[in-house]
């Protein structure tokens, strides 16, 4: 019995792996727009608001920016809109295809904002490094544009 007992603990203890944590996927930021005079300019309420319906997204591939959009995603058109407790905000989902990407999203005919991204890739993971939005590097992954949209 004492054999078998050991035998038993032997073979739980062989058999236990690493854990070598799970995988995290960091390729989006928090983007908030208002007006010079504090007008929230993603809700739809407001008249001179942008409207999701034309948001586009796109991604620099080969040197040439071109518009996003994947059927297959939950977000084809790789933003999501949606209301926080203050105000309205899109969660941009950024290209992560390299370790140095550019986003652009286009806001209307007139208005648009481009976003670079630096990853850091560990063990399966990525992460954000640094963005820059419009070629000014920021703080962190949320991001707070002021627009002359009035």
């Amino acid at each position: 019995m004492y054999k078998s007992i050991l035998a038993i603990l032997f073979l739980i203890l062989v058999s236990c792996k690493e854990d070598k944590g799970s995988i995290v996927r960091q390729n989006s930021v928090e983007i908030s727009v208002k007006s010079i005079s504090g007008t929230d300019l993603l809700d739809p309420l407001n008249s001179s608001s942008f409207l999701s319906n034309s948001i586009n997204v796109l991604y620099l591939v080969d040197g040439k920016e071109q518009t996003i959009y994947r059927s297959n995603l939950d977000y084809p058109k790789m933003f999501l809109f949606y209301k926080d407790i203050a105000s309205y905000k899109v969660r941009l989902f950024l290209d992560d295809s390299s370790d140095l990407t550019s986003t652009t999203i286009q806001w209307n005919q007139v208005n648009k904002d481009v976003i670079k991204c630096q990853y850091s890739r560990d063990n399966g993971s990525l992460y954000i490094k640094r963005i820059w939005l419009n070629d000014i590097l920021q703080e962190g992954t949320v991001l707070n544009i002021v627009k002359n949209n009035n």
